[in-house]
């Protein structure tokens, strides 16, 4: 059957925002949704315990974050179209009216120009005195983790996820914030989801997850702090909602931020699935807290860089291979 996980973020910015975010316009993500309809089962959070893995295509669409386009916009097509979504959401901007530091950067993007923010970059490193080794940070490292950005922005954002510590990378982040956002609390209400925004969301459709607390790589953490990241992220979700979360997609989702260490947390501590950002889809339900899911860029056809082509009912990599997990557990 296997189940296919979609993952988005922006849908219908301006047209500035969405090529600075990788965003898509509305008709853009409308025409993904009509073909995922015509090729596959969409499915509800609901739903995603019932199914057959040896029945029929599904596909589950999702969001990560919690940001605001998603009700302005996504939740508003659902209604609109009819079609299902879950929202996987980070309860930091929620809980302490502060943006996570990937969003802090992610609208510095939408300011500054590549170059301006390398720059930044390594004035930081040098006044702070900090050096890395970079012989093994190739092209192919990199485009491992950012696939769809310059080289030089996917070099950038590689250093400052993976090679800064959190206390490094949160002053570097913080400082370049301050120079273009004088109230932070104002920018949580304009960039994230509210309660009552979720609330309303979740009465609707059953359609809310957690996606931790912070939206920092648990993989980077000690096992204590990635236990509190996932309990604050689910209570805050289930006193907001009235209902039990027990399903999570995975900060950033990568070899570099989540592993089998973290699923078997997730399902110690009442999550039943997880999703990460392992390109592949789901032949089984092996291992349910370390479920695959691609991006929406990765679609085939209808991506704007598709890794995969579907024939016969059966999804394959670009080079012939049928698609299956192999990086957290082997189907």
């Amino acid at each position: 059957m296997p189940l296919l996980a979609v993952n988005y973020h922006y849908v219908g910015l301006n047209n500035d925002l969405n090529k600075s975010l990788h965003g898509l316009s509305t008709n853009e993500f409308l025409r993904q949704i009509n073909f995922l309809r015509s090729h596959f089962d969409l499915i509800t959070l609901n739903e995603l315990a019932e199914i057959d893995f040896n029945d029929k295509n599904y596909c589950l669409i999702t969001f990560d974050d919690g940001l605001l386009c998603h009700y302005e916009v996504v939740f508003q097509l659902m209604k609109e179209y009819d079609f299902p979504s879950v929202f996987f959401i980070s309860t930091l901007p929620l809980t302490e009216k502060k943006a996570t530091d990937t969003h802090k950067y992610q609208y510095l993007r939408t300011k500054l120009s590549p170059n301006d923010l390398a720059n930044e970059l390594s004035s930081f490193q040098i006044n702070n005195k900090i050096k890395f080794d970079l012989k093994f940070l190739t092209e192919t490292e990199i485009r491992k983790r950012y696939r769809y950005d310059n080289l030089q922005t996917a070099e950038t954002k590689y250093i400052i996820n993976y090679l800064l510590s959190k206390k490094q990378r949160s002053k570097f982040i913080n400082y370049i914030f301050g120079k273009f956002v004088t109230s932070e609390e104002e920018f949580v209400k304009k960039w994230y989801l509210s309660e009552e925004q979720i609330k309303n969301m979740h009465l609707t459709s059953k359609c809310i997850g957690s996606h931790a607390y912070s939206h920092e790589p648990l993989a980077q953490m000690e096992q204590d702090r990635v236990k509190m990241e996932l309990i604050r992220s689910k209570q805050t979700l289930e006193e907001i909602t009235g209902s039990q979360i027990d399903c999570i997609s995975y900060p950033l989702g990568n070899p570099g931020a989540v592993g089998k260490r973290e699923g078997k947390i997730s399902r110690d501590l009442g999550y039943k699935f997880g999703f990460t950002m392992e390109r592949e889809w789901n032949t089984t339900k092996k291992d349910q807290t370390l479920l695959a899911r691609i991006d929406c860029n990765d679609l085939l056809v209808v991506g704007k860089s598709p890794l995969f082509y579907l024939e016969n009912n059966q999804l394959y990599r670009k080079d012939g291979t049928l698609s299956s997990r192999s990086l957290y557990v082997k189907e």
